[in-house]
């Protein structure tokens, strides 16, 4: 877009900070879901999915207040995988 105002907006005073709010509230909530909802074997899936991005989150921050660009963000895709293993799983029949 070669609108000089939204590219100073978006880019100088935005910057990336909702973007970096937004994965964090997305890494709070998928943890909620997994201790709420997943059972079984991808439940440990989960902790290990989670407890990776978590790590690679904490060392994101520490490389953005060292002024480097972020690193091992392709990783922020193994929670999807892990939601889609999760979501083929049949619901147990309540009893009634």
């Amino acid at each position: 877009m070669q609108n000089g105002s939204f590219s100073y907006f978006a880019l100088q005073i935005l910057g990336d900070h909702p973007e970096r709010v937004l994965k964090s509230v997305m890494i709070l909530w998928l943890v909620g879901v997994l201790l709420s909802a997943s059972r079984g074997n991808t439940r440990i899936l989960g902790f290990v999915v989670m407890i990776t991005l978590v790590c690679v989150e904490a060392y994101n921050y520490i490389l953005l207040f060292m002024g480097e660009a972020p690193a091992l963000t392709i990783l922020y895709l193994l929670p999807f995988v892990w939601l889609l293993l999760e979501s083929r799983k049949k619901q147990p029949k309540k009893a009634s």
